[in-house]
């Protein structure tokens, strides 16, 4: 019995085998190659999102900071704001006192030393009332002169004598007590 190799035969069969092999071996560089890059592409997009994660966080970070001296500066201007009302309500009670003293000293001889204003209230109606105390007759004659004058009376609407009264013993001194009302400001000539 004789046997007969064919070689022809399983050459053909070892090149299926090569190509299948090949195919296998490209399918695998292919398939390697995708898993390569994707993973590439993961660690890019993983990178990129960790980086703008950490920008995030220190936005938010500065932000609270922000926020914070913010906090502060809130507290600071609503305390002044607090102080701002408190100073109009004081200011819209205020009875604007200052004029009308400066025009009672103007008229009076207090600036000579022998005369002086004792007391003196005022209101927000303008009404006054003021006790002037002299310590020298001749000083306080002199100013009844001046208090009927109708220069010192046109800064009031009204204006009486409430009381008159002679005290000390040794030197005498002189007490007027009047009350009125003062015309406004810008009305006084």
């Amino acid at each position: 019995m004789s046997k007969y190799i064919n070689l022809l035969l399983k050459g053909q069969t070892y090149r299926q085998q090569e190509k299948i092999f090949e195919k296998i071996r490209t399918a695998s560089f292919v398939i390697g190659f995708i898993c390569i890059t994707s993973l590439a592409v993961v660690f890019l997009l993983k990178t990129v999102k960790e980086v703008e994660r950490a920008r995030l966080l220190s936005q938010k970070e500065r932000l609270l900071s922000e926020l914070l001296n913010k906090r502060d500066i809130e507290k600071k201007v609503i305390y002044f704001n607090d102080k701002s009302v408190e100073f109009e309500n004081i200011l819209a009670k205020d009875v604007n006192f200052l004029p009308y003293y400066r025009l009672l000293v103007n008229y009076l001889p207090i600036s000579t030393g022998s005369a002086e204003i004792e007391s003196m209230t005022y209101d927000n109606e303008k009404n006054v009332s003021f006790t002037l105390n002299f310590s020298d007759y001749d000083v306080f004659y002199d100013s009844l002169n001046n208090l009927e004058d109708l220069a010192f009376l046109k800064i009031f609407e009204r204006l009486s004598l409430e009381e008159f009264s002679i005290t000390g013993e040794s030197t005498n001194n002189y007490k007027v007590s009047f009350s009125g009302k003062f015309k406004p400001v810008d009305q006084i000539p």
